[in-house]
This record gives C-alpha cells, structure tokens and sequence, in this order.
C-alpha cells in the first residue's frame, strides 16, 4: 500500500504543478501583451473600458451669434453636475466652432 499512496501523491503534486505553471503562462502572456501595446501606442493605458456611464457626452448650445451665425458652445460631458469649464484656457468660457472637431449623432 505505501508504493501506491507514494505514486498518488506525486501524481497529486505533478498536476497541482502543471496547473501553477499553466497560470503563469497565461498571466504572463496578458503582460506581455499589455507591455507590448503600451510601446506600440505610447500610452501608458493603452486599453482602458469604462463601464459605469460616467463617459456619456452630453453637448448644450448656450449663445448664439445672429450677425454671424456661429455658435458658442458649452459642454457638459462625462454625465457630471457641472459644465466642463475648468478644462478650457482660462481666456475662453465658451468652445467656439472652429475647436470642435467632431461630431454627435443621438
């Protein structure tokens, strides 16, 4: 009975091992992806998920110009209480139509 409980628990060892180091692997192949995109795309967070809806833009138009017909836009992303004021230059209150570089369909 001892060669039996002996070969048992090497075998019992042997895959508590082989499932140690198959985990490894699989963490370090993830870091190697991780480290291999932040020197491709040169952000130290190249791949980011947000899953709270916190990044919901959300755009209001305040002033409008009659005379030239442009506008002076207000945003108010990220779904915050507040407008996005503090992420302006400390000369503009108001995004003008020439910063905006994109557009949302909704």
């Amino acid at each position: 009975m001892g060669w039996i409980e002996e070969n048992m628990k090497s075998t019992h060892i042997r895959k508590i091992l082989s499932q140690a180091i198959s985990l490894g692997m699989v963490i370090s192949s993830a870091l190697i992806i991780w480290k291999g995109l932040i020197c491709i795309i040169g952000s130290e967070s190249p791949v980011v998920v947000v899953l709270s809806g916190s990044m919901k833009p959300s755009f209001k138009r305040v002033h409008e110009q009659r005379d030239s017909k442009e506008a002076d836009i207000l945003t108010k992303g990220d779904a915050n209480l507040y407008d996005d004021r503090m992420l302006y230059t400390s000369s503009n209150r108001w995004l003008q139509q020439k910063y905006i570089m994109g557009r949302a369909v909704g």
